[in-house]
């Protein structure tokens, strides 16, 4: 849920490519036994997610997968594999592995997932999300998982034809982390700037209009920094379609990489 907007009713920017700060890695760049981070599960209400699991490498791989809520508690989620908070498996060379949630839920639970590979593991992510309502077409988006340790990221807003909005997550386990937030215009002068804690482990969904209405009416780059050990970023996107009772799923190109 993005401050009372259901995530899967939002289009995904999978930010493939950071601004980013001491780190040039993108989220589909995988290295032996590096993490990933989902940054968004959702379940329950009309929504579901899938991730799946790919072993690139040569012999079987084995992995964790851990669930926590938005308060960095651990998020039992009802899936194709059983009912928990962790999963662990193998993956036979060049196979796969799928966990979905089963959407059945009454309500909505949302929060993150943490990916730890095993050493000498080389295993990529990616995560859809769907929403189905009645009489309507699923509306699906996908994001890989994201391997960066990333400080800064900034990407494209546009709060004249749509609305963006962000998930954060604090994949420390140990320290709460600064977060610093920066809207600029087209060309280049600050709209907006905020700055707010985000506890170990824990994760914030925010639709950037509703929290920042003076950002209403303009366009530019909005840019997510902290000074602590890292944070993980995933955009995103809604439009209104006046033909479905729904917000139908869009995406932008990600920026590219570059150094800071």
């Amino acid at each position: 849920m993005i401050s009372g907007i259901p995530l899967a009713r939002v289009g995904l920017i999978a930010l493939a490519a950071f601004f980013c700060i001491q780190d040039s890695k993108a989220t589909d760049i995988i290295s032996s036994g590096s993490p990933q981070v989902f940054s968004q599960v959702v379940d329950g209400g009309v929504w579901k997610t899938t991730i799946t699991l790919l072993n690139l490498g040569t012999g079987p791989a084995g992995f964790t997968l851990n669930f926590y809520g938005d308060d960095g508690l651990p998020l039992a989620l009802s899936t194709n594999l059983g009912q928990a908070s962790i999963f662990s498996g193998g993956i036979a060379p060049g196979g796969s592995t799928v966990i979905e949630t089963l959407g059945t839920a009454p309500t909505l639970s949302q929060g993150w997932g943490l990916l730890k590979p095993d050493a000498g593991a080389v295993i990529s992510g990616s995560a859809v999300f769907r929403e189905r309502l009645p009489g309507l077409p699923d509306l699906e988006a996908s994001v890989p998982g994201d391997g960066g340790s990333t400080h800064r990221v900034a990407l494209p807003f546009d709060h004249i034809a749509a609305a963006n909005g962000i998930a954060l997550v604090n994949p420390g386990s140990f320290f709460p982390i600064s977060v610093f937030v920066v809207f600029r215009d087209e060309s280049g002068a600050p709209l907006v700037q905020d700055s707010f804690q985000l506890a170990p482990l824990t994760h914030q969904a925010i639709t950037m209009t509703q929290k920042y209405p003076q950002t209403i009416g303009h366009r530019g780059t909005m840019e997510i920094s902290t000074t602590g050990f890292q944070i993980n970023v995933l955009g995103l996107r809604f439009v209104s379609d006046p033909r479905f009772n729904a917000l139908p799923f869009t995406s932008i190109t990600p920026v590219a990489s570059v150094f800071w």
